[in-house]
């Protein structure tokens, strides 16, 4: 399981452009009522790690499967929205 989508990254220059991501959840540790991900931001062909990050949310009980439950978080953030299943 994976999304995709065209994020805005800052270069070793400073400058932003947008870089066509397959964005993987790499691991997820609960805290009582909280979850942080993170994540790795590849290439879109997969070849190579263009970033990472790590998002922190609190998590809905009556769900019960917790990566499902970070990427349609992922999905509601301004970062990631728009993004789409792969």
């Amino acid at each position: 399981m994976a999304i995709r989508k065209n994020v805005q990254l800052r270069n070793n220059f400073g400058e932003y452009s947008g870089v066509d991501c397959y964005i993987r959840i790499v691991s997820v540790t609960l805290q009582k009522t909280k979850a942080r991900a993170v994540l790795s931001l590849l290439a879109s062909d997969q070849s190579r790690l263009v970033d990472q990050d790590a998002i922190e949310f609190e998590i809905d009980e009556t769900q019960p499967n917790i990566w499902a439950q970070t990427y349609s978080f992922l999905k509601t953030t301004d970062k990631f929205k728009n993004a789409y299943d792969c």
